[in-house]
């Protein structure tokens, strides 16, 4: 990392340009703010050398040494959307492969980008009524020659507001300062009414804001519910094709009749649907309970994926309202493609998981 690069602080956010050594000034390979390297960290089974890194607007991640070259990405909202799932996959390790998939996530739309700064506001402060201070003018106020670099601990010292605002691009996908203001006056306040300003540059989430929190299927969950048939004959493809298929989309996979509880089945089905990130529902023997468990996700506003053997699918065995969706179709010799199918599906609409990373922690 010896060469030269002109760093641009966010264009609107943060105004002016420093011309650095890389080599002095650590950066995020992905957003171009100010990065902190903690660890470097080799797999031997891999050969591959990893950055253990904390970005002031992506989070902490780990990404390839492959990545440190990488040309600044021209697209802002690549970069934003890029940001925003880092900062929802806390911890996640990028490869150069990864990062090819990255690039084609879906731009996220306002409503998103708004119910994502909602979460983060509910999480952070989590006591209806509790006010809290976004210091808006100073982040588009803010001038590059505040930005103070330490080269004793390789670290940008930014300011508050600086490393805040940051911060709030992340968590929400917002392009700029600008799009924030918009979110979280125009959007959130005057449209929706479930964030209201105060005096000060303070704001409280309001009743229907909370309201709205509570209702929101639970994405910081690990957990992929697997709603199936148990007929012995389709052992392999829970163990080979959608347990397996789960795991490698960095998810736990939860089966209700492969773990001890005791509650009554029917409801600790409902109670794992609604710990769980998505459902994996497999059509297979045409099952009732499948379908309930499958709607009932459905309702909940989760992601549900559709799986079923493809002889059925050909033979239109499957009921005629599910025909609509993108059905994973897997065959007795194609277990391992089916896997590979199921991870890529999983991933490509709700990113990669980190529960891998939350077990070795």
């Amino acid at each position: 990392m010896q060469y030269h690069v002109y760093i641009d602080f966010i264009n609107d956010f943060l105004i002016g340009k420093i011309l650095l050594p890389i080599s002095n000034m650590p950066i995020c390979p992905f957003c171009r703010s100010p990065l902190e390297i903690k660890d470097t960290v080799s797999e031997k089974s891999t050969q591959k050398t990893f950055y253990l890194s904390e970005c002031a607007r992506c989070g902490i991640f780990e990404w390839q040494k492959e990545l440190e070259n990488l040309e600044e990405i021209q697209n802002k909202r690549v970069v934003a959307s890029i940001s925003a799932w880092i900062r929802e996959n806390e911890g996640a390790k990028i490869t150069v492969d990864i990062f090819e998939k990255l690039k084609t996530l879906s731009f996220l739309g306002l409503q998103d980008k708004a119910e994502r700064l909602l979460r983060y506001f509910g999480k952070l402060h989590s006591t209806p009524g509790l006010q809290f201070g976004i210091q808006l003018s100073a982040f588009k106020q803010a001038e590059a020659a505040t930005l103070i670099y330490d080269k004793s601990n390789l670290r940008m010292n930014l300011s508050q507001p600086h490393r805040e605002g940051l911060a709030l691009l992340g968590y929400s996908g917002a392009l700029n300062a600008d799009e924030l203001a918009y979110l979280l006056n125009e959007v959130l306040w005057n449209e929706l009414k479930l964030l209201q300003p105060k005096d000060n540059e303070n704001y409280v989430i309001t009743p229907k804001g909370w309201v709205f929190l509570e209702a929101i299927p639970n994405k910081e969950s690990t957990m992929g519910f697997i709603a199936m048939s148990f007929n012995p004959t389709m052992l392999e493809l829970w163990k080979y094709g959608i347990d397996s298929g789960i795991r490698d989309a960095g998810y736990e996979p939860k089966r209700v009749d492969k773990y001890e509880h005791n509650n009554k089945v029917d409801d600790e089905i409902i109670a794992l649907i609604r710990r769980s990130r998505f459902v994996v529902a497999d059509l297979t023997d045409q099952r009732p309970s499948v379908y309930f468990e499958a709607g009932f996700a459905l309702g909940l506003g989760l992601p549900v994926f559709w799986t079923c053997k493809k002889k059925e699918i050909d033979g239109k065995e499957i009921h005629f309202d599910t025909r609509q969706y993108n059905i994973i179709p897997w065959e007795e010799g194609g277990l391992q493609d089916f896997q590979k199918a199921l991870a890529n599906r999983i991933e490509a609409t709700i990113g990669r998981g980190n529960y891998q990373k939350r077990l070795s922690s």
